[in-house]
């Protein structure tokens, strides 16, 4: 809604023209702290043991792998747009 676009390229764009303002700074850290929460990263890995000891192992699985190749894919394609990554074809 800030952006007026679903466009990753768009989004990106008036997130660097905007970024001194604190709201926007707060939202950038709680997509952050969400990405390091769903990919289980240190601090937010404390619940991962639990969950896993508890599902079936089909749904272990699924949770260890597919939830955070499509996470890091998000991120990845989040990078692309912003430019922190360059992809050159040959």
């Amino acid at each position: 809604a800030y952006t007026g676009s679903l466009s990753f390229y768009d989004s990106v764009q008036a997130l660097f023209g905007a970024i001194k303002q604190p709201m926007v700074l707060l939202g950038l850290a709680l997509i952050i702290f969400a990405v390091a929460f769903k990919l289980s990263l240190a601090p937010f890995h404390k619940w991962t043991p639990d969950v896993y000891a508890g599902a079936p192992a089909p749904m272990a699985t699924f949770l260890a792998t597919a939830a955070k190749v499509a996470t890091i894919g998000l991120f990845v394609r989040y990078l692309l747009a912003s430019g922190a990554i360059m992809v050159n074809s040959l």
